[in-house]
This record gives structure tokens, sequence and C-alpha cells, in this order.
């Protein structure tokens, strides 16, 4: 009914957030180079491109790193147009990053809709975009060759979702940690926080749960400062996981703690065994609990140090 990222935007978070994010840590990285600035027209467009070309770049598939372009294209029966401007995305060039950023408009269609797509004309970002775009690809790969190499570039959670979050995909899994990427100049809110960890946790119920079933940490990476925010799952509390399981994501929960009866030994039972959720379909979509469907409803109202050459 709600994706990921509109029921985190939404949902009722306790002071501080789920998952505060003054409790993360952090580890800076530094290759030399100075980030120009991106004006806010085309600040969501760069974290895009960015994420897109770096999962090309790491796997030489154009199609699957811009497959969401793609599909959206073809709902707005711009297919064809779509294909050319793939021909184009080679690499850190003027052409190709120009082709990418065209490309991502499309994406709009398929997260939004078809009537959310508005055809504009196409206009070659500013030349310092484009320099921080090519900037912030060569980070991110760098920084995966520096950390880890990614095991899943982008994934979805089929098989974790619930009646209340059905849609959502994430960034990037390696072997030991669950990454999103946040291209920005601004500090970690607690919407973000909890967005992660509702793909920690959907993922570890889902088809791909043996890669986040052995996960130790998770966290985001910011090209733009060149900066890993991270947080050691082993920390995050039961309770914590056990309520956004049920009282965000929805999900019905074997061990129930709504009694007035439970006594404390009970009800850290239930916390321990968070994810512990009852299969109600073949599809292993959750059954949602009635509170949190009714006060979504209620809310909702229904490598390098030098910088790259752009030639």
């Amino acid at each position: 009914m709600f994706s990921v990222s509109a029921m985190a935007a939404q949902a009722k978070q306790p002071n501080g957030g789920y998952l505060p994010v003054s409790l993360f840590r952090t580890l800076e990285y530094d290759d030399g180079n100075t980030t120009p600035s991106i004006s806010a027209e085309y600040a969501g467009a760069v974290g895009t491109v960015v994420d897109y070309m770096t999962r090309f770049a790491m796997t030489g598939d154009k199609q699957a790193a811009f497959s969401i372009s793609l599909a959206g294209a073809a709902k707005v029966a711009h297919g064809a147009d779509a294909i050319r401007l793939l021909d184009k995305v080679t690499g850190l060039n003027e052409q190709s990053l120009c082709a990418a950023f065209e490309l991502v408009k499309y994406d709009v269609a398929l997260r939004q809709g078809a009537a959310a797509f508005v055809p504009t004309e196409a206009k070659a970002p500013p030349k310092e975009v484009l320099l921080a775009t090519a900037i912030m690809i060569q980070r991110t790969i760098a920084f995966f060759h520096a950390y880890e190499m990614p095991d899943l570039n982008g994934f979805t959670m089929d098989g974790g979702y619930s009646r209340l979050v059905s849609s959502g995909d994430g960034d990037y899994v390696t072997e030991t940690t669950l990454l999103d990427m946040k291209c920005t100049s601004g500090n970690l809110n607690s919407r973000w926080a909890l967005q992660l960890l509702m793909y920690y946790i959907m993922g570890y119920q889902s088809y791909n749960s043996s890669y986040f079933r052995k996960l130790k940490r998770i966290g985001f990476f910011n090209p733009m400062k060149n900066t890993l925010y991270y947080y050691d799952i082993k920390e995050i509390p039961n309770e914590i996981l056990y309520k956004v399981s049920r009282d965000v994501i929805g999900y019905k929960m074997d061990y129930s703690t709504y009694s007035y009866e439970l006594t404390q030994k009970e009800i850290q039972k239930a916390y321990n065994h968070w994810y512990s959720v009852e299969v109600n379909n073949s599809d292993a979509v959750r059954d949602l609990h009635y509170a949190p469907y009714c006060a979504a409803l209620k809310r909702l109202g229904a490598g390098s140090h030098q910088p790259p050459k752009l030639c």
C-alpha cells in the first residue's frame, strides 16, 4: 500500500528517532578533490546518476544499472528514446553523463506512476554539476574497493513486504554491511535512519534473507562528503527491531505484546523474537496488524586523486 520511503517519512517516531543519528559512527576518506556545489535543481538527479553509474561501472551491465529508468520510460511509451540514451552511457565523459541525467528523469514514471512524468526539453547540466557527479562516482567506486565490494547492487524485499509497506528498493549489500547512498551536503536525519532500518528488517524476511542474516552493520555512504556513517547491528535494541517490525512495517508478530497480563519476562521474550512474524500466503507477504494500518491511513489521508576530465 505504501513504499518504504513514504512510510518512513510519515511514521511517528519516539524522541530522537527509533535509531538516533547521533549514534552513527563515521569514517572519512580523502581523495584530494573538492566537490563543486550543486544547485537544488539538480540535487536529486545527481544522487541517482551517481548510484546508477556506480552500479554500471562495477558490474558492466547498463541495462540492470538503469533498469528503473528503462521501466519508467516504457510506461510512458518512451522506451526507444531511453534505449538511445542508454547507448550513449559509456563512462565519465560529458556526453555519457548528460545521457544519464536524461535517462533518470524516467524514474518518476515507475516510482510514482505515469501521470507524474512530465516531458521536458533536454538540457545539459552545468559543467560544475557534471564534474561533481564524476568525482562522486569515482569516490563511490574507490570506497567499495577500499571497504567491501557489493554482493547486491540494488535490491528489493520480495517476500518481506507487508500489506502496509508493499514496495521499495535499496542500494547496496556487501558481505557485512547494508548501505544506502546519500549525496547531500546536509546531515543525516531520523527519517533516513528509519528507512535504513526498515530495509534491514524487510530484507531479513525476504527471499534474499541469506545476505541480510549475516550482516554486522548498516550505514550510509555520502560521496559528496566522502564519508561512511555506520551503526553496528548488535547495538540495536531488540525492542526497537520488534516495534519497527510491528508498528511501522505492519508485520503480524508470532509473539504479541498486546496484552496487559504479560510479565516483563514475557515481553522481553517477544522482543528477543523480533524476527518471528507470521506468513500468510505463498508469496510470504505478511499480514498487517490493524493498529499501524489505521494509524497510517489517518496520517496519510487515505581511486584517483585527480578530478576526472570531461571531454
